[in-house]
């Protein structure tokens, strides 16, 4: 049983990862593209978050004794992060793909951007995965290390970085 638990939780967290390393290299690329100071500022704020957010997961990973499977293609995470996660997966790929090619949005496609698309794949990570899948599957099998503590603190940061993208 717990095999069975350790390897879905090993593919939700390297699922896990892939979006938040996707999403924080999103936001720093957009971050190349402004002028804008603060804009420029909130949105490297987002990606460094993104990234210790990451990192965490497999900090969390390495404290199961965890294996996280990063070398996940989108299409198999969606066993482990579903539909929207593959979503999110994609999106983020195909903007950071438009943004390395060349496009250099206007301020007010970044914030439509925001708005009508990442806010809610940013609510889907922090609320969806990491309170609904891992926190209590890793609940179950961890009492002793307190990751849920962890878990928790990461998903009132992707609400605080839902409140910041709020421009």
């Amino acid at each position: 049983m717990y095999y069975i638990k350790a390897k879905f939780i090993s593919g939700v967290i390297g699922c896990s990862v892939e979006l938040e390393r996707r999403i924080a290299r999103l936001f720093h690329l957009l971050s190349e593209k402004v002028e804008d100071r603060r804009i420029k500022m909130l949105l490297r704020f987002v990606a460094r978050e993104s990234e210790n957010h990451a990192e965490t997961l497999l900090d969390i990973a390495r404290t199961l004794s965890v294996e996280p499977m990063l070398s996940l293609t989108p299409k198999m995470c969606k066993r482990y992060i579903g539909v929207m996660g593959v979503k999110a997966l994609n999106r983020y790929s195909e903007l950071c793909n438009r943004l390395e090619g060349g496009w250099k949005p206007t301020i007010e496609e970044i914030l439509r951007l925001i708005d009508d698309e990442l806010m809610a794949y940013e609510g889907f990570v922090g609320e969806e995965l990491i309170a609904e899948v891992l926190y209590k599957m890793l609940g179950e099998i961890s009492h002793e290390t307190k990751v849920e503590i962890l878990l928790k603190e990461i998903k009132d940061d992707e609400n605080i970085m839902e409140e910041y993208l709020v421009l």
